[in-house]
């Protein structure tokens, strides 16, 4: 099952919704299902707010919780701040990738980036650049990680992939 954490606002324009975000977890009456399939393990979920309003969440589904023998990246889109949501939209159903774990991030000028993770330790990136449906990726980055952690935009708009690696032993 998936029961994301939603959270939201007391207020009504977009921009007081950024500023007096609130988590809403324990008011059941305001929880939202996004989606739901209890024969596919759904987990590692995330959720942005783009400039024009539309919240996007991306999951990863998979036979079990250790990813198994197949996974894929999932999204649904919403425009009314997590009433209904858009149907389904497989980001890659990993037919060459075995996925593990995606992170979405909302840049300072308006584009979205997925940065995830194979089970072999593979990055990539997706890449959403008009607020609509459209993605491009998976783009490779050449890193080896164990599992992404959140991607950070700089000020110069520089984006920093903070990497998980292990290390060799080394004899002290």
């Amino acid at each position: 099952m998936f029961y994301p954490r939603v959270i939201a606002s007391a207020q009504s324009s977009l921009s007081e919704h950024r500023s007096t975000i609130r988590s809403i977890s324990d008011d059941n009456s305001r929880h939202v299902l996004i989606d739901r399939d209890d024969d596919i393990y759904q987990a590692y979920v995330n959720v942005a707010l783009t400039n024009s309003g539309k919240l996007v969440c991306v999951w990863r589904e998979t036979a079990v919780h250790a990813a198994g023998t197949w996974s894929r990246l999932v999204m649904r889109n919403n425009s009314d701040l997590g009433k209904t949501w858009s149907q389904r939209m497989i980001l890659d159903d990993g037919d060459k990738i075995n996925w593990l774990l995606s992170n979405l991030v909302h840049l300072k000028d308006g584009r979205l980036v997925i940065n995830a993770v194979t089970i072999e330790g593979d990055g990539y990136l997706f890449w959403n650049e008009d607020d609509r449906e459209r993605w491009s990726g998976p783009q490779p980055t050449g890193t080896k990680v164990i599992g992404p952690r959140r991607s950070v935009e700089l000020h110069n708009g520089t984006l920093l992939q903070p990497l998980h690696q292990q290390l060799p032993k080394i004899n002290h």
